[in-house]
């Protein structure tokens, strides 16, 4: 079994969102509300690794919260749920739609229903090459990652995990905020909740975008691997 790898997912999805957060509730915390607990002084190396392991495990748990709401929306899911038919005709036209296919069912050993059931209509033949297709994105994503460790794919699925993470992350900050505003009688801190759904909001659009991006790249990295010699030339 290969062993684990520290990825740019890992420092980019998890730990800037958890970092955000980590800080945003310990701020939270420093107001002033009845007496105050004592806290024990930890050495330095033990409090840092002690926070990476909380801002760690505070970006994994951001991304659950995401996989349970930003997952059911019309542009969650991998690949996004209103990414077929339309956007992957739109971004994927004849004949790169057809070599995308051909080369999934080489692949992957998978049955041709384009010349297996040369009887079926257009619209059939058409629905199940975009079936294959979407049903084949991981195995192809996979593949991508697997071929270059600095592919573009593996890229925007950082920066999409980055948006992912930032957008429930405001969110929970919001809802925090808002909490310690009626518990502290502050108004200050509704500013903060405005703030923070804003930039919710503003990450969730991103989300949608990059989604988008994030699935044309997968299988355009994907319909061009293997054309370099080994030289790295074409």
């Amino acid at each position: 079994m290969q062993g684990l790898t520290f990825t740019l997912y890992d420092m980019i999805a998890y730990f800037v969102p958890g970092a955000i957060v980590v800080w945003a509730m310990a701020e939270l915390a420093k107001m002033p509300v009845g007496a105050q607990p004592r806290t024990a002084t930890l050495p330095e190396t033990v409090f840092a690794v002690a926070m990476l392991t909380v801002i760690y495990a505070t970006g994994h748990a951001l991304h659950a919260v995401a996989n349970l709401t930003i997952d059911r929306l019309s542009f969650g899911g991998y690949p996004p749920r209103d990414y077929f038919p339309d956007q992957f005709e739109k971004d994927f036209q004849e004949p790169f739609r057809s070599a995308l296919y051909e080369k999934i069912v080489e692949s992957f050993k998978l049955q041709n229903v384009q010349s297996s059931d040369k009887s079926a209509a257009p619209s059939d033949k058409r629905e199940r090459i975009n079936n294959t297709v979407k049903n084949a994105y991981w195995a192809c994503y996979i593949s991508v990652a697997q071929s270059k460790s600095d592919a573009l794919a593996q890229i925007f699925s950082s920066i999409n995990g980055l948006y992912r993470g930032l957008c429930i992350g405001s969110f929970v900050v919001a809802v925090a905020y808002l909490g310690g505003a009626l518990l502290f009688r502050n108004l200050a801190l509704l500013g903060v909740v405005v703030v923070a759904l804003g930039c919710g909001w503003l990450f969730l659009t991103r989300v949608a975008r990059f989604k988008g991006y994030l699935t044309k790249t997968v299988y355009s990295d994907f319909l061009s691997a293997g054309k370099e010699t080994p030289s790295g030339k074409k």
